[in-house]
């Protein structure tokens, strides 16, 4: 349905501007100028009760009253009148609405209230809206540029969508795309989303014929459900999904996005997990996410297989695989057979290695250069080519460079591997320069960094998407206190979901800690039992390394006055069995209001380090010894076992008690004698618990 009524919207057959004025400053005279210079092909009605004539036409004073119903309004008036513009629309039977004006949810509460009205207004008129505060959008195939922006110089037709929260990063999309001879579908803005946002414009994008690839700007995810139905959409129509997300790492950052956005940010590594699991591509740069979409869209299938870089510099070479060393794609070396090849094709003074410098020699001899890139496109090992020629900008049509890239299309569209070309800097390709790339279908991708993200991305989306992980266990009866839990209450969870812990017992006293040391027999730790401390060894309430009952007692006597010290009402004991050393990992998860449970895994104890990357939740197939794999810590396989089984219970256990708990965390894990065992737990319960 939400695909259809969009069809209508970017696809009117009559446009009405509400708030049209003569002004040159004014939003409505920039739009009418872009729709007039696009050449859209049908009548234009200017909307002002108090004038007769705007922009040497007759104007309406109200959607009632123009010859033709409009399909579409664009209302550039202030805030408050704008609602009652939009029930006009409902009222007058003009099925579309943009709605141009700002002072909504972007202005703060009292705007918030605005917006309410506002979508309120358009679902009782049945009115399909886009906006509010929003530069609008260009469908150049219908030649509809419903715009209040600078239109670029020039425009190509294509099939790259882009929907954007910033009206800025859509602009500078559209020009990008006008520099290289890019082809766009449809370009737009969401403004802050008073009913509909980049979700439903990716349902409509995956039932559009003429989008193969959507480009995404998103600040914050306000429907994480409606982003996820229009991503899955893309996916089941095998269109590709690229989204630019800012990392937003500073202070003023995070206070420019809520000012801009009218929204609190979530937490952002969350949010990029979470679009990945659904299968789109994230960069963090507006660059990046042009060159990505580029690549997507031009590279033939899937990409499996090894990176082969061929350049005709040097110093390409090197910037290159430092830009792909950042993006985690690795450089491998070639096979002997295709070394062997190469030394047989390149100059004496080449030496093949990847990246492959095959000389400033090839571009004047451009058949080395050609039989260099067969030789890589032979290899089953190789499953993408880099190389660095783009068409001359003086002789588009017969230089050498041509001749190259033309040969790069031909080998791309035979061997099904992508056959792309990265430029160090950005150039602009326009008229007949950007000929041989259209008609060739080799992305020309501009900027090592971009381009490696680009390259990143296509690799990830290719990855066989694995079906969620079976369980083989029964779900445990597990009751949870509301609050912070206690070790032993923490403790308790872990033994119901088969995570091991040391051997253990609750003391009262230290005399009854003693007598617990005597049947562990084994060296000691002592702790105390205590929600409200949850980081006890920083204050002295854990002491390590007891050998008898007797230590074990006078450490207890101290870890309870220190307790009382502080103030703490807490005296009871956990004695514990102290394990040999091992390996120590963290094992941690949240849950998110926004995007649910999500797990960390990475080196733990007193010195926890590693990125902190999460895995969102049900993991699938495979996926806990692939996270076992990447904990940030050397282990043997029979140790990456044992962690890839407690990681799968506790994704059982986040998945089972995420309407329970906000967070739950083993740190540390202690691999040691063929166990893995949890040696802390912490866990904070929501305030309204219950049992499962």
């Amino acid at each position: 349905m939400i695909s259809k009524r969009l069809d209508s919207f970017f696809n009117p057959k009559a446009i009405a501007i509400v708030g049209a004025s003569d002004r040159s400053s004014s939003w409505s005279k920039e739009i009418y100028s872009n729709l007039e210079a696009l050449e859209f092909p049908g009548p234009i009605f200017p909307i002002n009760p108090r004038r007769s004539t705007v922009w040497d036409q007759p104007a309406y004073p109200s959607l009632r009253e123009t010859p033709v119903p409009a399909e579409l309004a664009i209302i550039a008036i202030p805030a408050e009148a704008a609602i009652g513009a939009v029930k006009a629309c409902g009222e007058a039977g003009v099925p579309g609405a943009m709605v141009v004006s700002s002072g909504f949810r972007d202005a703060g509460p009292a705007g918030a209230k605005l917006q309410a009205q506002l979508a309120a207004a358009a679902i009782e008129g049945d009115v399909t809206l886009i906006g509010p505060n929003v530069e609008g959008f260009i469908n150049y195939p219908g030649r509809v540029a419903a715009y209040g922006a600078e239109m670029p110089p020039t425009s190509t037709a294509g099939s790259i969508s882009m929907f954007s929260q910033s009206g800025t990063t859509a602009w500078t999309f559209t020009h990008m795309a006008g520099d290289r001879g890019v082809g766009v579908r449809v370009v737009t803005g969401v403004g802050v989303e008073a009913t509909l946002g980049i979700g439903e414009l990716l349902e409509w994008a995956a039932s559009d014929p003429g989008t193969l690839v959507a480009a995404c700007y998103i600040e914050t995810i306000r429907d994480i459900g409606a982003l996820a139905k229009g991503l899955e959409a893309m996916d089941r129509a095998d269109k590709r999904v690229v989204v630019c997300c800012p990392l937003v790492t500073g202070e003023a950052a995070k206070a420019s996005l809520i000012a801009h956005t009218g929204e609190l940010l979530g937490d952002t590594t969350l949010r990029d997990a979470t679009l990945r699991r659904l299968g789109a591509v994230v960069v963090h740069d507006p660059i990046a996410l042009f060159e990505t979409a580029l690549l997507l869209e031009k590279a033939p299938g899937r990409c499996s297989g090894k990176l082969a870089a061929a350049m005709q510099s040097g110093g390409n070479c090197t910037l290159f695989a430092d830009a792909l060393n950042d993006a985690r794609v690795p450089l491998e070396k070639f096979s002997a057979a295709t070394t062997s090849k190469l030394s047989e094709i390149l100059p004496d003074f080449s030496e093949p290695r990847n990246p492959l410098d095959v000389t400033g020699q090839a571009i004047f001899d451009n058949e080395i250069y050609c039989e260099a890139i067969d030789a890589l496109a032979a290899d089953p090992e190789v499953g993408m080519i880099a190389i660095d020629v783009a068409p001359s900008r003086k002789r588009p049509d017969d230089s050498d460079l041509t001749t190259i890239l033309a040969h790069a299309g031909k080998v791309q569209r035979e061997s099904g591997k992508p056959v792309i070309s990265v430029l160090a800097t950005p150039l602009s390709y326009t008229g007949r320069t950007a000929e041989p790339i259209i008609k060739h279908s080799v992305a020309v991708l501009h900027g090592h960094a971009p381009a490696a993200a680009a390259i990143a991305g296509l690799y990830e989306i290719s990855r066989e998407r694995l079906p969620l992980a079976e369980r083989h266990t029964a779900k445990p009866r597990v009751s949870v206190a509301p609050g912070v839990l206690d070790e032993v209450q923490a403790a308790e969870i872990f033994t119901r979901y088969g995570i091991e812990r040391p051997r253990e017992a609750v003391a009262e006293d230290p005399a009854q800690a003693a007598e617990v040391a005597r049947d562990l027999d084994c060296r000691i730790v002592v702790k105390l039992v205590c929600a409200e401390v949850p980081h006890k060894a920083r204050e002295g309430l854990v002491k390590l390394d007891l050998d008898s009952p007797a230590e074990v007692k006078a450490a207890a006597q101290e870890v309870q006055d220190r307790a009382r010290e502080m103030g703490v009402d807490a005296t009871r004991l956990l004695v514990q069995e102290q394990l040999a050393a091992g390996p120590e990992i963290l094992v941690g998860v949240t849950v998110d209001p926004i995007y649910g449970p999500a797990m960390t895994v990475r080196s733990g104890g007193g010195g926890v380090s590693g990125e902190t990357v999460f895995h969102l939740l049900p993991l699938r197939q495979g996926e806990a010894a692939e996270i076992a794999a990447g904990a940030s810590v050397e282990l043997s396989d029979s140790e990456l076992k044992e962690l890839a089984d407690v990681v799968e219970r506790f994704a059982w256990l986040a998945e089972d008690l995420s309407d329970r708990i906000l967070e739950i965390e083993a740190n540390p894990i202690i691999i040691t004698g063929g166990r893995a065992v949890a040696v802390d737990a912490l866990a904070v319960a929501k305030a309204e618990t219950g049992e499962n």
